[in-house]
């Protein structure tokens, strides 16, 4: 049942995701939104993505919303997140044809509907290669934010249990 608040970025959590195996030459992640108020809010649509680098450089990436043969392709539907409950959002994009020019340990996210980045820094993994323009992983793909990873995956991947 929808709670008629979207959720605030103070609000919220912003965490990896299980790791997966992958089935393709694709790079792909999960992150989570949890919510860590007191009460219960709505998530819906795509969040915004941005990837850093170590000298705090947002590394420019295509960011394309929408999910590929590896992540659901389904259109953003209501999340109603009770406190304690976590959403879920994958990223992929292919790996780098050509060598990295950079590589992003920082994810700023911002959840959907609002404009204050989580930000989430990694120490070594995962790390996300810089591919220049014209390469295949020059491009990240967004999925919509989900109500369980199972969603996310469509099925996919291996190593998903829920």
């Amino acid at each position: 049942m929808p709670y008629g608040a979207r959720c605030k970025p103070a609000g919220l959590r912003l965490a990896l995701g299980e790791p997966l195996s992958q089935a393709t030459s694709q790079e792909t992640l999960i992150l989570t939104l949890t919510n860590i108020s007191g009460a219960g809010c709505d998530l819906q649509g795509y969040p915004g993505l941005s990837l850093v680098d170590r000298a705090g450089v947002a590394l420019p990436f295509t960011v394309r919303w929408g999910g590929t043969q590896m992540l659901t392709t389904s259109a953003p539907a209501l999340v109603p997140l009770a406190p304690g409950a976590t959403a879920y959002f994958g990223i992929t994009k292919w790996a780098c044809v050509g060598h990295w020019r950079g590589v992003a340990h920082t994810f700023e996210v911002i959840p959907p509907n609002d404009y204050y980045p989580l930000s989430l820094t990694t120490a070594r993994y995962p790390a996300v290669g810089y591919c220049p323009p014209g390469d295949p992983g020059h491009t990240v793909n967004v999925t919509p934010v989900e109500p369980g990873l199972r969603s996310v995956l469509n099925g996919h991947l291996t190593g998903a249990s829920r």
